[in-house]
This record gives structure tokens, C-alpha cells and sequence, in this order.
């Protein structure tokens, strides 16, 4: 830019330009500045925002680990007390320390099955109460625990579910904001590039009536501004294809949530026990198909155990003995066996309730690990088309620079 600014002033010298085009170069330089300032701080906030992002998502699979550990019940101590503190954290709505009966209700905890957690009889669980009792509990002494109630099992399943929902609404939630933030940000940028653009062009238009009036500007002048007004014309038909674009894709994203939390209400009914018959197909219905990863309408011995469920517990829906299960095999044998006619189900074996809790939690699981994907590669892409816009305006920049210098 220096040596482009030296290059005009020595033309000038020679030609006699006046003292009006030296002050709107001086804007333009002034500008590209600013523009690269603002490209630099952007660059810099985009890092920052990253290497942050990342160290949440490591805390977090982290913690969906020991969470996904003590639901399956294969925690070690300490995973399982890292699980319970968090359920802790997320069931304690008003951070007072304690869980409160009404805390305990709106988690899905039955105050009947924690009522014995009670020990000083106040009506809420402190901290040690919830989380020092259940790690005692399963493991009375260091090493692999040698006795877990029923009770207990059902208590530390009720918190996990609780843990998994949460979160997944948070990561929900905090990429909805992310998106919003990085709309409103790409909007702003927009109607600033605008009213530069209007500012220049208005300053230009003056300039180019001024010099003709006094010098009759030659038609190359006229080409020169015909293009300009041409770029801005092109520019302003992107910005609008790009709103239309973003309005689609939030559309589509709307429709695609409604989707996922009708299908998440089935899923966490079926894991309390409290589905009907449709919500339990609609549940199983889809663990089926997150389970079946080559899609070929099976679920193999394989496709169960990356699931995490235990072939020894499903082999008795395997009717044919063919060594997978059929979508009628898997669905149609669990939703019969807890609902053997119209109404309520009548009778849950323990194994048929710990394979729909298996297989629940698989597909929220997944599903929340589907959703931070969808974010971050969403998130990527508007990167990417920032940057894309970035070396457009770049080019124009120096393609207006080329015709001031050839001018």
C-alpha cells in the first residue's frame, strides 16, 4: 500500500491531480486499515472461541464417560462418584447445597427410593447424604463393589438419565446461542460493509462529478466506475442469497429440534417406566436404528456390544437363532412383552426392563453426540464462508486499486 501510494502521488505530480483525489486515496488507505484490523481481531476472537470450545467438549466427554460408566453400572469408584457429583450439581436447581423434595421430583427421583439417603431427617439430601452414601454403598471398602440394593441401582440410574438429559439440553442450548451470536455478529459485519460501501461510493460519485465538470473525466473513468457499481451490485445480490440461505437453514434447524425432542420425550418416558405403547416403539424404534450402523436391518452380535448391550441379555428376543435381531425381533417382541394387550403393561421382567434402559441410553447418547458434530461442523462452515468472503473483498480491493493505478 505504501509503494501504491507512492506510485499515484509521483503520477500525480505529473499530471497536475488535484488536491480532492489525494484525500479520497488517503480515505481508501484508511479504510484498508481498518478493514484489516478487523479481519485480525476476528482471526484472533475465532482462535480463542476454538481453544475454548475444546476444553469444554474434553470436560465434558469426560464426564459423559463416568455418567455413561455408572448407568451401565461398570463404574469404578471414582467414576462413580464423579458421576454422582455432577447429578448433585444438576438436580440442585438453586445451588443451596441440598436437594430438596421438590429438586428430587422435577429430576424424575422418586422421594420414596432416596427417602432412606435421610439420615439427619430434614426433609433434603446434603451432598454427603446423595453422593458419600451411594459410593459407600456400592463399594463398602477399596476394589470391586460386593453388594448393590435394588434400591440403589434404581437411584443411581434415576440421576445418571438426569445428568445425560441436562446436558444434551445445555449443549443445545449453547449451540443455538453460539449460532445466534455468530448470526447477529455476520449481520453486523454485513450492514457495516454496507454503509462503508454507500460512504465511498456517495464520496466517489461526488469526486467523479467534480473532476469532470472541471477536466472532462475520459470514458475509461466511466468503465471504471461502471464496474465498481457492478461489484456492489453483485455484493448486495450475495448478502441476500446468504439471508435467505441462513432464514432456510433455521427453518430447517427448528423442524429438525421439534423432531428431536418429541423423540427424546419417548426415549427418557421409556427409560422411567413411564411410556405408552406408542412412545415405547417410537423409543426402541429408534435405539434400533442408531444400533444399526451398516443399516442392513439387523443388529449383529458386534453392532450390540459397541451399543453396550449385553448379547446374554437379548439372546432370549433371538427367535429364529439366526445370530442378529430383526427390527420384529427387537421392537415388536419388547413393546409385546410389556404391553401383552391394550393399555398399561402388565408385567416387566427385570431383563426386558434392563435392555430398554440400555437401549435408551445408547440413543441418547448418541443422539447428544450427533448434536455437538452437527454444531461444530455448522460452525466450521460459517468459518469458512467468512473466509471465503474475506478474500473476495480482498480481490476487490486490489482489482479497484489496479484500475486507480491504470486511471
Amino acid at each position: 500500500l505504501d509503494a501504491e501510494k507512492a506510485e499515484v502521488a509521483s503520477a500525480r505530480a505529473s499530471q497536475g491531480a488535484s488536491s480532492a483525489r489525494d484525500e479520497a486515496v488517503a480515505r481508501e488507505l484508511a479504510l484498508a486499515k481498518e478493514r484489516l484490523a478487523e479481519l485480525e481481531a476476528a482471526k484472533a476472537g475465532a482462535e480463542a472461541a476454538a481453544l475454548e470450545a475444546a476444553a469444554r467438549e474434553r470436560s465434558s466427554a469426560a464426564a459423559e464417560r463416568d455418567a455413561v460408566a455408572a448407568l451401565h453400572g461398570k463404574a469404578t469408584r471414582d467414576q462413580l462418584r464423579s458421576a454422582m457429583d455432577a447429578a448433585f450439581e444438576t438436580i440442585d436447581a438453586d445451588d443451596d447445597g441440598t436437594l430438596a423434595v421438590a429438586e428430587l421430583k422435577d429430576a424424575g427421583l422418586d422421594p420414596v427410593l432416596v427417602a432412606r439417603l435421610d439420615l439427619d431427617k430434614d426433609g433434603a439430601l446434603s451432598r454427603s447424604e446423595f453422593v458419600d452414601a451411594i459410593v459407600s454403598s456400592a463399594f463398602p471398602s477399596e476394589g470391586e463393589p460386593t453388594h448393590k440394593s435394588e434400591t440403589l441401582v434404581r437411584l443411581v440410574q434415576q440421576a445418571v438419565a438426569t445428568v445425560l438429559r441436562r446436558r444434551h439440553s445445555q449443549a443445545m442450548a449453547e449451540a443455538k446461542a453460539a449460532a445466534k451470536a455468530e448470526a447477529e455478529a455476520a449481520a453486523a459485519a454485513a450492514q457495516q460493509e454496507l454503509a462503508a460501501a454507500k460512504q465511498a461510493l456517495d464520496a466517489e460519485k461526488a469526486e467523479v462529478a467534480s473532476a469532470r465538470a472541471s477536466q472532462g473525466a475520459s470514458s475509461a473513468r466511466d468503465e471504471a466506475v461502471a464496474r465498481e457499481l457492478a461489484l456492489a451490485k453483485e455484493r448486495l445480490a450475495e448478502l441476500e442469497a446468504a439471508k435467505a440461505g441462513a432464514e432456510a437453514a433455521a427453518l430447517e434447524a427448528a423442524a429438525r429440534e421439534r423432531s428431536s425432542a418429541a423423540a427424546e420425550r419417548d426415549a427418557v418416558a421409556a427409560l422411567h417406566g413411564k411410556a405408552t405403547r406408542d412412545q415405547l416403539r417410537s423409543a426402541m424404534d429408534a435405539a434400533f436404528e442408531t444400533i444399526d450402523a451398516d443399516d442392513d436391518g439387523t443388529l449383529a452380535v458386534a453392532e450390540l456390544k459397541d451399543a453396550g448391550l449385553d448379547p446374554v441379555l437379548v439372546a432370549r428376543l433371538d427367535l429364529d437363532k439366526d445370530g442378529a435381531l430383526s427390527r420384529s425381533e427387537f421392537v415388536d417382541a419388547i413393546v409385546s412383552s410389556a404391553f401383552p394387550s391394550e393399555g398399561e403393561p402388565t408385567h416387566k421382567s427385570e431383563t426386558l426392563v434392563r435392555l430398554v434402559q440400555q437401549a435408551v441410553a445408547t440413543v441418547l447418547r448418541r443422539r447428544h453426540s450427533q448434536a455437538m458434530a452437527e454444531a461444530k461442523a455448522a460452525a466450521k462452515a460459517e468459518a469458512e464462508a467468512a473466509a471465503a468472503a474475506a478474500q473476495q473483498e480482498l480481490a476487490a480491493a486490489k482489482q479497484a486499486l489496479d484500475a486507480e493505478k491504470a486511471e
